[in-house]
């Protein structure tokens, strides 16, 4: 059916969630212009990095596990393929460096359901709508490590983060009146901070 609709295939990287968010939203935010093809895409890992990132993306790209056969058949035949969504930024490792983040319109929307339950997690934390808000996301060996036992991510920890040396920014932040919430799922150290305004969230 292509003469009247061009169907590719693509794969997300979905085991990593640096990837798995700047692929995807970096994708939506060129698709934002006009196309005339249908993209298929298969994801590379499952379990995701992120199961509520992945109900997200459903709302806006189309995953269906099979194509993954036809996606690696028509690589095999032709690497250049027009069947193939190519990944627009991979000689970039990852960087907007064309500013398509720039803007401000949304890439993901959230449903009023969504909404509450934000809100809900703000209230839990005396955050409310006027406060200034800081999320910090330092890197530790901790979330890696969990992802696969048999594999052995010690070549990654030159990316490490020590959480002790950004207490002095974190405490300047609270006396300057901010919220600060430090993100992420699972952590090697604990913040030591104790104070009503941070929040320790791994």
């Amino acid at each position: 059916i292509s003469p009247f609709i061009l169907i590719r295939f693509g794969r997300i990287r979905s085991d990593i969630i640096g990837h798995f968010v700047f692929d995807t939203s970096y994708y939506l935010k060129h698709r934002s212009k006009p196309q005339v093809h249908l993209d298929i895409f298969f994801l590379s890992r499952i379990p995701v990095a992120n199961n509520y990132y992945l109900k997200l993306i459903k709302k806006q790209i189309n995953i269906f596990q099979p194509v993954k056969y036809l996606y690696f058949i028509e690589l095999f035949l032709n690497a250049k393929t027009k069947y193939i969504v190519d990944y627009v930024n991979f000689d970039a490792g990852d960087r907007d460096i064309e500013g398509v983040f720039c803007d401000k319109e949304l890439v993901h929307s959230f449903s009023d359901y969504e909404e509450k339950i934000g809100n809900n997690f703000l209230k839990k934390f005396k955050i409310s709508k006027d406060d200034k808000i800081i999320c910090l996301i330092i890197r530790d060996s901790a979330f890696k490590k969990s992802t696969n036992l048999n594999i052995d991510w010690s070549y990654h920890n030159y990316r490490d983060s020590k959480i002790d040396t950004y207490i002095p920014a974190i405490e300047y932040l609270l006396n300057k009146n901010y919220k600060v919430i430090r993100m992420g799922k699972i952590v090697n150290e604990r913040c030591p901070i104790q104070n009503e305004n941070f929040i320790d969230y791994p």
